[in-house]
């Protein structure tokens, strides 16, 4: 007489299958939260290296400031141009040239935007400008590029060493004319800055948290100046 032959019964089946369906999901679980965590990280590390370079080439070209009779250092919190050694980052040396840093865009995004002329050029525009009395960054052209994008704010501001004298104020008490260095948010002197130092506002894409970032450069062939304080 045979045997009968033993298997699964359909309750057995059930529950094998309910146990890997609970195991399946909850690995395609992990899985997805370590690829979203891997896109959040790439993402902050892609930032935080265009952010690199953009202080990085800031720091270069403020370093590198010199003085021109052509062109002359101008700035105010949203945009600023100075003379300074500079290159286009692929071997061309253009010597002096007029290095312009900007923001543009509307609403909650702004990008810095930075753009390089040389010393012939920028003194046509100069001259240009002087004329209409306005100060343009040009078209998306040669010499043009983008920086930093999708930030909040940026603001610019200006080291001054306000050399005081001695006298008295409406009241009649005496200021003994101590020196002191300010730090103004226009400038419109005949030289360069002791440094400038530049405020960046961006909001962090993965954690939607706003940041601040304050890059400041010392100017080295920056001199004392003798005129007095821009008032804003």
């Amino acid at each position: 007489m045979k045997k009968a032959l033993k298997g699964f019964t359909l309750i057995e089946l059930l529950i094998s299958v309910s146990i890997f369906s609970l195991i399946a999901v909850v690995m395609y679980a992990c899985f997805g939260s370590g690829i979203t965590a891997y896109k959040r990280i790439l993402q902050e590390a892609a930032f935080g290296q265009k952010l690199r370079f953009a202080l990085s080439v800031i720091d270069k070209d403020f370093r590198n400031a010199c003085f021109s009779k052509s062109i002359d250092f101008r700035g105010d919190e949203k945009r600023l141009s100075l003379a300074s050694l500079a290159d286009d980052g692929g071997g061309t040396n253009f010597g002096v040239a007029r290095i312009s840093y900007g923001v543009e865009g509307s609403g909650n995004e702004f990008s810095l935007v930075r753009r390089i002329e040389p010393l012939r050029q920028a003194a046509s525009a100069v001259l240009a400008e002087k004329i209409s009395g306005k100060e343009a960054l040009g078209g998306r052209q040669d010499g043009y590029e983008v920086l930093l994008d999708s930030i909040l704010d940026i603001k610019f501001s200006y080291l001054y060493l306000n050399e005081g004298q001695a006298s008295a104020d409406s009241a009649g008490n005496p200021n003994d004319g101590r020196s002191s260095y300010e730090w103004v948010a226009l400038w419109q002197e005949d030289a360069l800055p002791i440094a400038v130092s530049m405020e960046i506002v961006y909001l962090n894409p993965n954690s939607l948290k706003t940041h601040k970032i304050i890059k400041r450069v010392k100017v080295p062939v920056a001199g004392p100046l003798h005129s007095g304080i821009v008032e804003v």
